[in-house]
């Protein structure tokens, strides 16, 4: 089995209107998880049903919500 697959996609813009797309990983290393990274492999952290954080402190809004 795969140590990741691929969920979705969300589209994502932070507050100066710059577009980013976020993925939606299932992770499977004994215990299904789900994880989130832009998509260079960024890692991602999940804060809420509407938002996304990066570790610089940008947060990202989920577009269409």
């Amino acid at each position: 089995m795969p140590r990741k697959r691929e969920l979705y996609r969300e589209r994502c813009k932070d507050e100066f209107d710059n577009h980013y797309v976020v993925i939606v990983w299932r992770d499977w290393l004994g215990v299904a998880m789900t994880s989130y990274t832009l998509k260079d492999g960024t890692p991602v952290h999940y804060e809420d049903e509407r938002r996304f954080s990066l570790s610089s402190g940008k947060i990202l809004i989920r577009q269409g919500l």
